[in-house]
């Protein structure tokens, strides 16, 4: 889900003028595996 986000963030970063490219993820809780 991180990759899906990172990757969605920075898709959006080239097609909206009010969004950058600096993007910072914070994770809740345990990761799973």
């Amino acid at each position: 889900a991180r990759d899906i986000a990172r990757i969605a963030l920075q898709i959006a970063s080239e097609i909206c003028i009010y969004t950058n490219d600096n993007v910072f993820l914070e994770t809740l809780g345990e990761e799973r595996t």
